[in-house]
């Protein structure tokens, strides 16, 4: 353009029409009075003044609105020091951004204008889009800041950037939609609180949630007509949209969401999408590794728990000490608020209180309704024998929230059926503030925890039945157990089990003695009875040794459940008839009561008080087993109850160990061993 002190067409010099008609800018001059002397036409367009209005006016007084701005001291500065000036200043008339370059002369001054407004805008909002990535970032960046802090921040700093009125970090709940965070401008007139729960149809994240897709929609109403006339938007006149889904462990959680009562032309940009699906990510991200880091605590929690049990269990307390150690160590686990033991008396059908620990005082009472399938997790647990969770979200309303502890606090409530060997002992519940408590691995282990429970009461009721001298002794009797069988059989005969073993799969295996009259009946209830699995006859002689798999627990394996030991038990002409022997103060109308719950024509025929001193001389027999495994056991009981020490055997290993679900070297290892600790507990007393 040459030198920038001399103006580029002199028109004072009468430059031709015909040159200034290519020059694409807008050009103003002035004399040296500042009066106006020459517009273009992009002048007169621009500026919407037309030169045959104004030439001579001065030009302050043509363009009042350029005094005391960026352009009358750059037109001065230039006129004073007889020096080209160049700048960007801001029009207001034209709400424009232009670039001036002005060339002064001793005849006056030369003015080129260029409207540059959208490279200035785009210049703004890159540096707006970097400050509010930096923000974000140093959000993000502060992990030792409260999670629900840096969500708020966040949402604050988006909802700025693309301009909305409402942000909402939403959890979804099957069809609630929950809103876990809200960020609002001043001047929004729907009120919302964090908690709130509306209808999950009633909102536009509902189509997000459905697709795991984001949704960017500028005009409800001519963008996407179905979401605008949803309850939610119809109520609080909404008109944009903009959420994305938050995926925690490959699931929609909820939404990360922007939304207001005015439209946008053009919609969100691809941007400002981008923006809000990089944070939605890292949301869901956070959310996924606070859940994990959650339940890598409880879980460690539970495993101290499972140690401390273990640990009790080897010092043999009582059924109470047992039950109170559980509780107060769970309470006392971070992972959790409370925790109590409950029973339900069977004829009563109410629950009461065993052990207790925490921070408040456990339910009472609660009334057991097997038809109510809807009831708490206590109920639940029992009526269906299996770990229940309930989250106080998933049922503001429900009374299982306005009667639990810890009420402002606790979030998940786990119940737990302590049972072993088809008897439940009762229902360990737990509390916990984690509203994600109880998932996949805690669960599992919550669950196990139960089943631990109730081994160890087992053994220390068994453990008490065996050294106590002094026992109840009770005679049960049960008319017609065979019907079936003595009606297609020859007669009934005398059948009499000498041992139950629990093996793999939840089967059992009875040994016991019968005629060929009790054989044709045992055939029969395999033929007729799916809980009768096999029969298999072990001797020929006449006192025939059989042993049959049976599906689902006898009544000999009830009784030892609820820690007493079974001194006979015969079946004669279909009457089945036992003698149990229980510890001094055991709950007798329990046993009885499960009992029942098998066979509902169970009688109580006999109760009494006897003292077994006699047993003294053969005490250190109970003391032998005491040191073998579970495995061992069964294995030493099934080798001696199926003939395999027999000469010549009833039973190979082979056999004794397909009966048992194992290998034969298994079997033969466990026989071993079980052998060894039985003598080595007899010949060291000795």
């Amino acid at each position: 353009m040459g030198d920038q002190n001399e103006p580029p067409l002199s028109f004072e010099e009468g430059a031709t029409a015909d040159v200034l008609s290519r020059v694409t800018d807008a050009v103003v001059a002035v004399d040296e009075g500042w009066r106006l002397t020459y517009l273009n036409e992009q002048a007169e367009a621009m500026l919407e003044r037309f030169l045959e209005d104004h030439r001579g006016t001065v030009l302050w007084k043509a363009f009042p609105e350029l005094v005391d701005t960026p352009f009358e001291t750059q037109f001065r500065q230039a006129m004073t020091t007889q020096e080209a000036v160049t700048f960007e200043a801001y029009y207001g008339p034209q709400t424009s951004w232009f670039e001036v370059r002005a060339y002064p002369s001793s005849s006056g001054l030369s003015v080129y204008l260029r409207d540059v407004t959208e490279r200035i805008e785009r210049q703004r909002a890159l540096r707006e889009r970097e400050n509010a990535l930096q923000r974000a970032y140093e959000v993000v960046a502060g992990s030792d800041r409260p999670f629900e802090e840096q969500v708020d921040e966040l949402l604050g700093i988006v909802r700025e950037v693309v301009g909305t009125e409402y942000a909402t970090l939403s959890r979804v709940e099957d069809d609630r939609y929950v809103f876990e965070a809200v960020d609002m401008a001043a001047e929004a007139v729907n009120e919302i609180e964090t908690g709130d729960v509306i209808p999950l149809e009633a909102t536009s994240c509902e189509r997000v949630v459905s697709t795991g897709r984001t949704l960017a929609v500028g005009d409800m109403q001519t963008e996407a007509p179905d979401i605008a006339g949803r309850a939610g938007n119809v109520e609080w006149g909404l008109s944009c949209y903009l959420g994305a889904p938050v995926v925690v462990g490959g699931d929609v959680y909820g939404t990360f969401c922007f939304y207001g009562p005015e439209t946008r032309p053009g919609s969100f940009s691809d941007w400002e999408v981008t923006f809000v699906e990089l944070l939605s990510n890292w949301v869901g991200g956070e959310l996924d590794r606070r859940r994990h880091l959650e339940q890598l605590t409880a879980l460690d929690d539970l495993d101290g728990v499972v140690r401390d049990i273990t640990a009790a269990v080897i010092e043999q307390p009582t059924r109470e000490e047992l039950e109170a150690t559980v509780c107060a160590c769970l309470a006392a686990a971070d992972s959790y608020t409370s925790a109590w033991i409950g029973e339900v008396d069977q004829r009563t059908e109410e629950m009461s209180v065993r052990a207790a620990a925490g921070t408040d005082a456990p339910l009472d009472r609660i009334a057991r309704d097997d038809t109510d399938a809807t009831g708490t997790a206590f109920e639940r647990a029992v009526r269906e024998g299996s770990i229940q969770v309930d989250r106080r979200r998933d049922a503001p309303e429900s009374p299982t929230w306005t009667e639990a502890p810890s009420e402002g606090t606790v979030q998940t409530w786990a119940a737990v059926p302590i049972a072993h060997e088809g008897t439940l002992y009762g229902v360990l519940n737990v509390y916990s503030e984690r509203a994600e408590a109880f998932r996949d691995q805690e669960r599992a282990v919550v669950e196990q925890l139960g089943a631990l429970l109730g081994h160890a009461i087992t053994a220390t009721q068994r453990k008490a039945a065996l050294m106590s001298d002094d026992v109840v002794e009770l005679d049960l009797e049960i008319r017609d157990v065979f019907d079936v069988a003595v009606a297609e059989g020859e007669g009934a005969g005398v059948i009499t089990f000498d041992r139950t073993v629990p093996v793999s799969g939840g089967d059992y295996l009875a040994y016991g003695r019968t005629s060929d009259a009790g054989v044709a009946t045992l055939q029969a209830l395999v033929e007729y009875d799916d809980a009768w699995t096999s029969l298999e006859v072990l001797s020929d002689d006449d006192d025939h040794r059989f042993v049959v798999t049976l599906s689902s627990p006898p009544v000999v394996s009830v009784v030892a459940a609820q820690g007493g030991s079974v001194e006979s038990a015969t079946v004669d002409g279909g009457t089945y008839r036992l003698t149990v022997h229980l510890p001094r103060g055991a709950d007798v109308q329990s046993l009885v009561d499960s009992v029942r719950s098998a066979h509902p024509d169970a009688t109580l025929v006999a109760q009494r008080q006897t003292d077994t001193h006699e047993r003294q001389a053969t005490e250190s027999v109970p003391t032998a087993f005491e040191g073998l495994t579970a495995r061992q056991r069964a294995a030493v009981e099934s080798a001696y109850y199926a003939g395999f020490f027999e000469w010549p055997r009833d039973s190979t290993g082979e056999e004794v160990a397909g009966s048992l679900d194992i290998s034969p070297s298994t079997f033969h290892q466990h026989l071993r061993t079980g052998e060894r600790k039985i003598l080595s507990a007899l010949l060291d007393e000795e």
